[in-house]
């Protein structure tokens, strides 16, 4: 009996340092030409004619194609000591991110990209040495950071075109069938309203489950008609 616990055990380590090993190797060969190459400049130029030539519907993941080549660059520089080389892929990750800021997608898609690639840098950071591990942090708060910007640009964009609070399908008419339009969106059930800002029924810049209630209030005549909040 204890020998052949003793061998599963034995056969978990050696699946895990394969795993490991195989992770390690996954984001090598993502991360391919490094900074400090003589090619490393060219590796660039490759990525920017790639995003350049994109068809505008994929615009998008090619940027975070590229910006996950060199969070992979990243990795495997800080892996090998070598802080200034990494920073500098990390400054092209973030550039690449900047991008996503300046294109026509619906902004909900552009922060699920780049949620899911801030997934990759959590991954990333549960393999770095523990010495390494601010660097990635910081890397996640540059992140999270560019989705800020694009949902504040988000609301400036809203505000710049004519539309309805509460007018959540957009039909010029507010009834029961925009209530459920946002509990829906709120659910992850339909896409974001055309401007979000329509879901900001209680005008204080949020839309969340208290624009539901304020909306169903409205209806039901016990409460203030909807309203547009002055949002930055």
């Amino acid at each position: 009996m204890r020998k052949t616990i003793a061998l599963l055990i034995a056969v978990l380590l050696v699946l895990a340092f394969a795993q490991l090993a195989e992770s390690q190797e996954t984001i090598e060969k993502q991360a391919g030409i490094t900074p400090g190459s003589i090619f490393y400049n060219f590796d660039i130029f490759f990525d920017e004619f790639k995003i350049l030539f994109s068809v505008p519907e994929k615009k998008a993941d090619v940027i975070i194609e590229v910006a996950n080549e060199r969070l992979a660059e990243e990795a495997v520089l800080i892996e090998k000591n070598k802080e200034q080389l990494s920073e500098q892929a990390e400054k092209q990750r973030i550039r690449q991110l900047k991008k996503l800021e300046t294109l026509n997608n619906p902004k909900t898609d552009l922060k699920e990209k780049i949620e899911k690639h801030i997934d990759r840098l959590e991954e990333v950071k549960e393999q770095v040495p523990e010495e390494s591990k601010d660097s990635i942090e910081n890397a996640i708060t540059a992140s999270s950071k560019v989705i800020e910007k694009i949902e504040a640009t988000s609301i400036k964009s809203a505000q710049k075109t004519s539309w309805k609070s509460g007018d959540l399908n957009a039909d010029s008419l507010i009834d029961d069938r925009d209530t459920k339009y946002l509990l829906n969106y709120l659910q992850g059930n339909v896409e974001e309203p055309n401007p979000i800002l329509r879901g900001d029924v209680n005008g204080n810049c949020v839309v969340n489950i208290a624009d539901v209630v304020y909306l169903n209030s409205y209806l039901k005549s016990n409460g203030s008609a909807p309203v547009k909040g002055v949002c930055r």
